[in-house]
């Protein structure tokens, strides 16, 4: 499995989900990986162009991605297409999709696919990951059900319920499932994969 890894770094909910990104690339190294606030568009598409497949961790800001919520974009939909050209990419990022048919045909995902990327897996609202968990061992519990579901896309799983029975497989039973489950849920309840 070879993939690049996007992690946009700039405030504490993008250096939270980066904690999971080196969590991940640690467990599962990636062809490139890039944890900054700003990688160069050419760059990263020579990467991807290499291997076809890409995880990002980013903000949504309004029909684009950026590392800080509210701050300068990385890419719109158009430059996102032309770096992620006929790629698998699953961006783990707020409302990248709509849940209302209407809203979604100009969504950040819908506008991406539609410009060249050949799969988009993204979400219709909000997706964190903790920066504390409230157990002990609840983060890597919160972490390794994640981990499940991106490693099923990565390898070629275009199906929403199979990638959130990834995600699920496996929770923690006891006190842990209390904060894991509910945890997971959510943030696989707002995925969206466009095929």
């Amino acid at each position: 499995m070879t993939y690049v890894l996007v992690s946009l770094a700039g405030d504490k909910a993008t250096q939270d989900a980066d904690r999971f990104a080196r969590w991940f690339a640690e467990r599962h190294p990636p062809t490139a990986a890039y944890h900054e606030t700003h990688p160069a568009h050419p760059t990263v598409r020579d990467a991807v162009r290499e291997t076809g497949a890409a995880l990002v961790f980013a903000h949504d800001g309004g029909g684009s991605v950026r590392s800080v919520r509210g701050g300068p974009r990385w890419a719109d939909a158009r430059e996102f297409a032309g770096i992620f050209q006929a790629a698998r990419v699953w961006v783990y990022a707020c409302d990248t999709r709509s849940v209302e048919v209407e809203a979604d045909l100009t969504s950040f995902g819908r506008l991406a696919r539609e410009e060249g990327v050949g799969v988009f897996a993204g979400h219709c609202g909000e997706v964190t990951l903790p920066s504390l968990p409230p157990l002990r061992n609840t983060m890597e519990a919160m972490y390794q059900g994640l981990d499940r579901a991106f490693l099923a896309f990565l390898e070629g799983e275009n199906e929403e319920q199979a990638l959130r029975g990834a995600a699920l497989g496996g929770v923690p039973r006891g006190r842990a499932a209390v904060y894991v489950t509910p945890y997971v849920e959510r943030a696989m309840q707002t995925l969206r994969v466009l095929p």
